[in-house]
């Protein structure tokens, strides 16, 4: 498959062939109509990530985000989704930004923070979902 004009772009700014296709893919990029949880968070650069999870029992079984932001916003927020669909909630919240960095290969140095927006937005929908548990025993 030829590289687009955008891909190469990217590359040359310092975004690994993973982050690349996780922005053009956005495979967990939508809505979750039954999500068990769902919140919105605006970073400190002005970006805004929703995170929506489907959780049943102790796992979470469906992941969907969204975002208003760069693509190294939306590489984190596909990245972190994948690593924490199927995972226990104990093992989702020790998820961190150098796990999505791992996961991804490289970001700009720049873009770095943007990895931390996906935390941040993730453990807000955790925490606010753990919460609600916390108030219904």
């Amino acid at each position: 498959m030829a590289e687009t004009a955008q891909e190469r772009l990217l590359q040359e700014s310092g975004y690994s062939k993973t982050a690349i296709r996780y922005f053009i893919e956005r495979e967990h990029v939508g809505q979750l109509p039954d999500a068990t949880t769902t919140v919105s968070y605006k970073g400190p650069c002005g970006d805004v990530m929703d995170f929506m999870l489907k959780i049943d029992g102790d796992t979470i079984t469906d992941v969907r985000f969204d975002a208003i932001g760069c693509a190294a916003s939306f590489a984190s927020g596909e990245a972190l989704s994948r690593l924490v669909e199927g995972m226990t909630l104990e093992d989702a919240e020790h998820v961190t930004e150098h796990d999505i960095l791992n996961h991804l290969g490289l970001l700009p140095d720049e873009k770095i923070h943007c990895t931390k927006l996906a935390v941040r937005t993730f453990r807000r929908a955790l925490y606010k979902y753990l919460l609600e548990m916390e108030g219904q025993s």
